[in-house]
């Protein structure tokens, strides 16, 4: 670390690499919650980003991102920058693909990363394959440039695969004083691996509560995301029913005319976070039917339950965790039916005050943005604290 000094506050260098705006990334949205949030609760921070949009258009990108995820470099080095900022303290919430991390074992500084999906042991990232779990990477790895998990393409996925096999992404953690994950799934699967370990700790995502606009509730309900395989809602809109209304939000390579004959399905194509926000509260319930285990609550969750949407969703992901934990909302078992999916929209109209309360208090208990600055920070301080007892060891041997 820099200088020995005592200061009036800590002080946090957040690293983040953003994903392309060309789909909807949570985990963009929620690296940009957690800056506003320690900034906003008096915490000093700073932060060092790279944005793909930007980072594509230069000089051979792909090679060299390629180049990075198996060996560690080719891209950016954010370490003289961080010298430069001379933190107490290092996050790093993402650094694929603009960021090398060689520099994570030269940089004296300690460091902690919070994990938001599976790409240390999936080329995929999701854990999912044509719309159902797969873990086939974990046990055969050339099975990712088998199906093209990355990118639908097999030279994309090589780099991939040869992390994989070198376990590049297990190394690259061990250079972290603390590693977060935003739920318990997350933490136990990665335990089921040998991965995690004492230094991990499960710190849910959360966000500042939306502003709660008042609507008159109407006989609808949403779903939010990309109309992919992973996303389950192929297998809701031929199950769903002719006189409930849902409008689909999202874009992706759905095929939407095998739905034209149900007048009661609205595609509303691509619409930004701030629009959603606008538009959830007058939905009775959300629709989330993901193959993936997903690592933490998407975004569209935690902003329905703070506006006490009750939620439908597929079972073995950690939003069904959730509403069995929290009871604010119906889960569809594994290969439903459509009586299932009529079950699901009944229990949500007969309950539909009682649920939304739940799902109300559900997001104050467990996604309150303050508690979660709040965790954070006594994270970061046990953190620092721990790596100035081991400083002091060292420099007595």
């Amino acid at each position: 670390m820099g200088q020995e000094k005592k200061r009036e506050q800590m002080k946090v260098v957040l690293v983040n690499s953003f994903y392309s705006s060309s789909k909807p990334s949570g985990e963009n949205e929620i690296f940009k919650e957690l800056f506003s949030g320690l900034k906003k609760f008096g915490i000093w921070v700073s932060s060092i980003t790279l944005e793909t949009d930007m980072e594509e258009k230069k000089f051979l990108f792909r090679s060299r991102a390629a180049f990075n995820v198996v060996i560690g470099k080719g891209m950016a080095n954010p370490s003289k920058q961080i010298e430069k900022l001379d933190p107490d303290i290092v996050h790093v919430n993402n650094l694929f693909p603009n960021f090398e991390s060689n520099w994570l074992k030269k940089t004296n500084y300690p460091k902690v990363i919070t994990i938001h999906n599976y790409r240390a042991i999936c080329a995929a990232g999701t854990l999912s394959r044509d719309g159902k779990f797969c873990n086939l990477c974990l046990y055969k790895p050339y099975s990712a440039i088998r199906y093209r998990c990355y990118k639908n393409s097999k030279l994309a996925t090589l780099p991939l695969y040869i992390s994989r096999l070198l376990k590049r992404q297990e190394k690259i953690l061990t250079k972290f004083q603390k590693v977060f994950v935003p739920s318990q799934r997350a933490l136990d699967i990665y335990s089921t691996f040998g991965i995690a370990n004492e230094k991990w700790q499960v710190i849910p995502h959360a966000i500042q509560a939306p502003k709660v606009l008042k609507h008159d509730k109407i006989n609808k309900y949403v779903f939010v995301g990309r109309l992919s395989p992973e996303k389950g809602i192929e297998g809701i809109l031929d199950m769903w029913p002719q006189k409930v209304v849902l409008d689909v939000i999202g874009d992706g390579n759905l095929d939407q005319s095998k739905y034209i004959s149900n007048v009661n399905i609205n595609f509303l194509g691509k619409v930004s976070r701030e629009e959603v926000l606008e538009l959830l509260p007058k939905y009775k319930g959300l629709i989330f039917t993901s193959s993936s285990p997903e690592s933490a609550l998407p975004l569209v969750v935690l902003e329905s339950i703070a506006l006490g949407l009750p939620i439908i969703t597929t079972d073995n992901n950690t939003v069904s965790d959730a509403v069995r934990e929290g009871n604010f909302g119906t889960i569809l078992p594994a290969n439903y039916i459509k009586r299932d999916l009529e079950f699901c929209i009944e229990q949500i109209e007969s309950n539909y005050e009682d649920l939304s309360i739940k799902a109300q208090n559900y997001s104050k208990l467990h996604h309150d943005s303050r508690s979660w600055i709040d965790t954070y920070n006594s994270s970061y301080k046990q953190v620092i604290e721990e790596w100035k007892n081991s400083k002091y060891i060292r420099d007595l041997q």
